[in-house]
């Protein structure tokens, strides 16, 4: 029964290590390239996690509109799977996904480059790892502490 048990642990793990060139008609949120000026006020680079590589930086931006957004500049880069990474704004490493509070789901993405992501508001100040997440297997790729 345990041998049972890791191979489909493993199975669902390898789902999310799979390389695959995916397209996604919406972005959830994510703006492919950069559309209006912005002033950073937190700043961070990505280091990869669980084997896996995470490059590049991620910001907390305010627009010329007052919009708040986290940015993930042009350098930014990881592993994609079939559409399953996800991105999270996070006040732990390691999303605690059974408090609402520790975390918001910032959208799912399957290239590397330029994306942002908008805000309702300004985040609580506490909302400071940008995080890399595989969701069905539950590995985190990566992560940001924007600062």
């Amino acid at each position: 029964m345990k041998q049972i048990g890791f191979f489909l642990y493993i199975l669902l793990f390898a789902h999310c290590a799979k390389e695959q060139n995916t397209t996604l008609d919406d972005d959830m949120g994510s703006i492919p390239t950069p559309t209006s000026s912005y002033s950073v006020l937190k700043s961070g680079k990505f280091n990869g996690a669980s084997g896996y590589p995470a490059n590049g930086t991620a910001q907390l931006v305010k627009d010329s509109t007052n919009m708040y957004s986290i940015v993930l500049e042009q350098d930014f880069s990881t592993t994609y799977a079939t559409g399953s990474v996800t991105m999270y704004l996070s006040k732990t490493p390691i999303p605690t996904f059974e408090e609402a509070t520790t975390f918001i789901k910032l959208a799912v993405i399957n290239k590397n480059g330029f994306h942002r992501f908008a805000l309702a508001s300004r985040p609580a100040d506490q909302l400071v790892n940008v995080v890399v997440w595989c969701q069905p297997a539950g590995v985190k790729f990566g992560h940001a502490e924007i600062k």
